[in-house]
């Protein structure tokens, strides 16, 4: 069974869908198709193009974003295994419609959306959070779906980690890598590191945060700006510990994926995405940013054997077939 997943979300960025599109054409032997190109007529001509092809072709086709998943729909794509693979409800619901123009549509998409998700198509969803989310968006209720996990491009090269020692360690090299969204509360992970560096320094690193923070005693920020998710990726193997402290509940996000495989020591809070996504990994929980850090429990937090992440993006690709078989 052959898969080809199918996107036009636009170019990659710090965990993002083209980034997780991308990471499955490397490293797994599914197919992938994003039409590139600033022109967006053209880009969706292509797509057009791309899914009358697969009329007459084998391959089992995978949207993965809004956009593609309409236009398989509005074309009525004959085959019978056709997939919706779902991150989220739709980046256009987090928009502020103004106009007449964009509140009409921000409708027209908003229903299109509702008849996609309750399609004959395989929904098949990255998480349970993520389900509940589009539910609760969208006020649908989905009867038919599954779940399946995003993976991490290689195995671990390590099985457990533990660490680092706080009293033994130059420095503590925290990071965080995403965008600097309100939502994404990078204002608390800067409140975390500052309340850490009073027992030990630390250096923060900020992958795709524009915003300048200050550097303080004890605490060294690098707001890095825009990178690329490769850059992003060598920055978190090289830190010891994540900070996560996203006030919106995040569908299996690949930067907490990528701590979990290089075995970081992870801080999160009590969201309960979040929460999911590190169910059978250990974390430090840091509900409130106004509250104090219990320096011994942290310690004996980093002391706990880590099992690092070892589900790949190929073992996601073969719960996919396994779903459609």
């Amino acid at each position: 069974m052959n898969l080809i997943f199918i996107s036009v979300e636009g170019p990659p960025k710090i965990g993002g869908i083209t980034t997780w599109i991308m990471n499955i054409e490397k490293y797994t032997n599914a197919k992938t198709f994003i039409p590139y190109g600033k022109n967006r007529i053209s880009k969706y001509i292509s797509l057009v193009l791309k899914i009358l092809q697969l009329y007459s072709n084998k391959e089992i086709p995978v949207f993965a974003d809004f956009t593609s998943q309409l236009f398989a729909f509005l074309l009525a794509h004959p085959h019978k295994k056709i997939v919706f693979f779902h991150h989220g409800p739709g980046a256009y619901k987090y928009s502020n419609p103004k106009t007449l123009y964009e509140k009409f549509i921000y409708i027209f998409k908003s229903n299109l959306h509702k008849f996609i998700l309750k399609s004959n198509a395989k929904q098949i969803f990255v998480s349970k959070s993520c389900l509940n989310l589009i539910e609760t968006n969208h006020k649908i209720h989905i009867e038919k779906y599954e779940i399946c996990l995003n993976g991490f491009p290689k195995k671990p090269t390590n099985k457990l980690i533990k660490g680092p020692l706080i009293n033994q360690a130059n420095k503590i090299k925290l990071v965080y890598a995403g965008r600097d969204h309100p939502l994404k509360n990078v204002d608390g992970i800067y409140n975390f590191a500052t309340k850490l560096s009073k027992y030990m320094k630390c250096e923060l690193t900020l992958c795709g945060v524009s915003k300048k923070y200050k550097s303080k005693e004890n605490l060294k920020i690098n707001s890095l700006g825009k990178i690329s998710h490769e850059e992003s990726a060598l920055i978190i193997k090289n830190s010891d510990i994540s900070v996560f402290l996203s006030n919106f509940p995040e569908a299996n996000p690949l930067f907490l994926i990528e701590s979990m495989h290089y075995g970081l020591g992870i801080v999160t809070n009590d969201n309960f995405a979040s929460l999911e996504t590190l169910k059978n990994y250990p974390y430090f929980l840091w509900k409130d940013s106004h509250e104090k850090i219990n320096i011994d429990l942290f310690q004996k937090y980093l002391n706990i054997p880590r099992r690092c992440y070892e589900r790949t993006c190929q073992d996601q690709i073969n719960n996919i077939i396994k779903i459609l078989l």
